[in-house]
């Protein structure tokens, strides 16, 4: 399992990959004024994650990797696990080149945007393993190349939520929501994890039983 996710995280921050995330950090920073500090990191690290899961499916129908894996002594769970457990390095990998590259602009005064913060990491995991978790059963059952345009209107559906933000936070049941779950946080947190922890479970339990029964 070890070696799969050392596969993927090879195919996925490659120099070229890196070139393309560096560039579109700095047009974001420098380009997109009317955004928080928050919500371009929320914007940068999203993106670069959505990217980083796309790679690894894209190579591995362009190179017919899913047929040599399965010709090697791997368990089709390892295969399943291995992709999960490198989305927690994609975003982690994500998060800390977007801070880095924040941090640096942030000091030499450059766009909108200030050092990254522990909200902002919370937020990004959450919402990141949310989208991900959602859509890669449909990866394994029916392929990127036919899902893609579904992760795209997901990926567009979060950048919208993310541009229209300022708007929705001044709606009243918006107001009395954000209000709630400031009087209670611990559980609103509590739940929070349990949920997603949930949503992981039956996602890597559907894409196990899709990738079984899968003819490769």
């Amino acid at each position: 399992m070890i070696n799969l996710i050392k596969k993927d995280l090879a195919i996925a921050f490659s120099k070229k990959n890196a070139a393309i995330f560096l560039a579109y950090c700095l047009f974001i920073i420098t380009v997109i004024d009317t955004f928080s500090s928050d919500n371009i990191y929320i914007l940068i690290i999203s993106t670069i994650a959505y990217f980083l899961v796309s790679e690894s499916f894209i190579y591995d129908e362009r190179t017919k990797g899913e047929y040599i894996i399965n010709s090697l002594p791997v368990k089709r769970e390892e295969i399943v696990l291995s992709r999960y457990l490198s989305l927690i390095f994609y975003i982690s990998a994500a998060t800390v080149f977007a801070a880095t590259i924040g941090a640096l602009t942030a000091l030499m005064n450059i766009g909108n945007i200030g050092f990254i913060n522990m909200n902002v990491i919370k937020k990004v995991f959450i919402s990141n393993i949310v989208m991900i978790s959602l859509i890669l059963p449909l990866f394994y059952k029916f392929g990127y190349r036919t899902i893609k345009i579904i992760y795209l209107l997901i990926y567009m559906l979060f950048f919208s939520f993310i541009t229209s933000f300022p708007n929705i936070i001044t709606l009243n049941f918006v107001k009395d929501l954000m209000t709630f779950i400031q009087t209670n946080k611990c559980l609103i947190n509590i739940l929070s994890i349990i949920i997603l922890i949930f949503l992981v479970i039956i996602s890597i339990t559907i894409s196990l039983q899709v990738y079984r029964k899968k003819d490769i």
